[in-house]
């Protein structure tokens, strides 16, 4: 995988994941800290399970941040309200801040 060594990711959640359901270690590398993601959709919480359960690759992830914005992606009640998988990332270690 290229970008072994990178430790903060910032880009819209499409960039990372497009139109389908990928395999986070596929796309992540396990070095990374930070991941922000604008104009998040629902399907962010598909990727959030998908960091959970790869936890074993995801170490030295601590914190991701969500940046809404009322014009594009959808609302920060539609993402947060998943409340379990907030959860589970939170006892994995990984701090999840909403941005507006």
């Amino acid at each position: 995988m290229p970008f072994q060594r990178l430790k903060h990711l910032k880009l819209p959640l499409e960039f990372l994941v497009g139109g389908t359901t990928v395999n986070a270690p596929d796309v992540l590398p396990s070095s990374l800290q930070t991941l922000e993601i604008t104009f998040p959709f629902i399907s962010v919480v598909h990727l959030f399970e998908n960091i959970v359960r790869h936890s074993d690759h995801f170490k030295a992830l601590g914190d991701i941040r969500l940046h809404f914005d009322t014009d594009r992606g959808d609302s920060e009640e539609v993402i947060i309200g998943n409340g379990d998988v907030m959860d589970r990332l939170s006892r994995q270690g990984i701090r999840v801040t909403v941005l507006h």
